[in-house]
């Protein structure tokens, strides 16, 4: 596997990442994640990624069933947490919209990371992305 350097973080990472949108959105798909996470970490990938507001189509289960099942599925590798690089992305967390749940305000990226992290079950992520511009918050 070749690994790249991510933009000015220092961190290396494969050229190959797996993230998890397309089938997060039925629990009954996370064997198949923790399978393709195995072989991908297997074949040098190093980078996986997924999104607070992937798995959003099972309203009864809420936002975050991708993060969970990503979490699970890395957990589920035995590896140290170090052997990989773990993403994020921000920007909403909730179908029914309230002014403070939808963006990149301080407030959200704050609250919505400590979801993340929940859902994810894990205590840091390596990368938060921003997943659409805000245009009512500027970037710095």
């Amino acid at each position: 596997m070749e690994y790249r350097y991510l933009g000015r973080t220092g961190l290396k990472v494969s050229v190959i990442g797996l993230g998890n949108w397309i089938n997060s959105n039925d629990p009954k798909e996370k064997e198949n994640l923790i399978k393709c996470v195995k072989v991908a970490y297997d074949a040098g990938v190093n980078f996986f990624d997924t999104a607070e507001i992937y798995g959003k189509n099972f309203a009864h289960l809420g936002f975050g069933e991708a993060e969970r099942q990503m979490g699970e599925a890395l957990r589920a590798l035995g590896v140290p947490r170090e052997h990989y690089v773990l993403s994020t992305k921000l920007i909403r967390n909730s179908t029914e919209y309230k002014p403070n749940r939808f963006g990149l305000s301080r407030k959200h990226l704050i609250e919505g990371i400590k979801t993340s992290l929940k859902n994810l079950g894990h205590d840091h992520v390596d990368v938060l992305f921003a997943h659409r511009p805000d245009y009512g918050t500027p970037m710095e």
